[in-house]
């Protein structure tokens, strides 16, 4: 599945993540490789089977990210019916009222993409789990482990020691193997550059804050 949508349906400018984390900003590879046969002995511990199907829908909103989020669906749901034990049924609405949908807690499953408002791993991480749990729809603040993730996060955050704080980032991504406030997909590969005239030194994209700092921009008379 990973690759028919990063290769066939994407095309270019993206990679396959294992975690929501991208591997540029130390992303942890905790969630398992596809394997049929355990999950269709997962769902049958459970009650489902061939005859006895999962009923699930699967949400996207065909626009906002461009026309190839369908297709990403459709192969999603292809992906999932593989088992012989899930039912997958597509259902799309306009951002708009996707975006209020989410929020009042009505997808079970939707896809929804993420640019970090600044590059540092607890902006991949915390807004899902403990900053905005609602608005984004995973409503993780009724999971029982909310606690922990929100204490690893705040010592996370805390801390001037990069290791410490790596240590802490990672061990959010292993336990959320075990809950699954996320399912990784993709992601885009960062490309950042700033062009100047001959002149004109100083400009340097600075990836921390996808920014560059104007204050060390000077300029020469040759």
């Amino acid at each position: 599945m990973y690759f028919v949508i990063t290769f066939a349906i994407l095309l270019t400018n993206f990679h396959i993540v294992t975690n929501v984390n991208p591997p540029y900003f130390g992303s942890y590879p905790s969630f398992p490789h596809r394997d049929l046969a355990k999950a269709e002995a997962l769902l049958k511990e459970v009650g489902y089977d061939a005859n006895h199907p999962l009923q699930v829908n699967l949400w996207f909103t065909p626009k906002h990210y461009g026309s190839t989020e369908s297709d990403v669906a459709t192969v999603i749901k292809g992906s999932l019916e593989e088992t012989g034990v899930i039912k997958v049924t597509l259902q799309s609405l306009e951002w708009g009222a996707y975006t209020d949908a989410m929020s009042k807690g009505t997808f079970g499953m939707f896809l929804l993409g993420w640019y970090p408002d600044y590059t540092e791993p607890s902006n991949f991480l915390a807004p899902w789990t403990v900053e905005s749990p609602v608005s984004l729809g995973t409503f993780f603040n009724k999971d029982p482990n909310y606690q922990a993730y929100k204490d690893i996060l705040d010592a996370a955050m805390s801390t001037f020691y990069t290791k410490t704080r790596a240590k802490l980032y990672q061990a959010i991504q292993i336990i959320s193997a075990q809950d699954v406030p996320w399912i990784p997909l993709w992601a885009n590969n960062f490309q950042l550059a700033v062009a100047t005239l001959p002149n004109v030194h100083g400009a340097a994209v600075d990836i921390a804050i996808n920014d560059i700092h104007i204050d060390q921009i000077y300029k020469t008379n040759h």
